[in-house]
């Protein structure tokens, strides 16, 4: 990994560190999702990466592993529930 990808971990686990120590718990409720809570929580990318979302955005989730895979292979139900948006979106609504 060179110097650029090195900082960008780095700004990742920061920005994924700090995300989980403001929403310790698995936020799927919140999002209308019903379920039990299963696995350790992950950081979810409500504005995907590959949608032009990251650290920058600050646009995160805490779920649990169940409800990560859930939002990641549910995509357009995770949409109509906010849980995945576009960031072409975000630009347009001026979010």
């Amino acid at each position: 990994m060179g110097a650029r990808g090195a900082r960008r971990r780095v700004e990742w686990e920061t920005a994924r560190d700090a995300h989980l120590a403001e929403h310790p718990v698995c936020q799927g409720g919140e999002f209308g999702l019903e379920h039990e809570c299963d696995g350790p929580r992950e950081v979810h990318h409500i504005v995907p990466r590959g949608s032009g979302g990251g650290k920058d955005h600050g646009v995160y989730a805490t779920l649990c592993r169940w409800a990560h895979r859930w939002a990641e292979n549910n995509r357009a139900e995770a949409k109509a529930m906010g849980l995945l948006i576009s960031f072409w979106k975000v630009d347009q609504d001026g979010e």
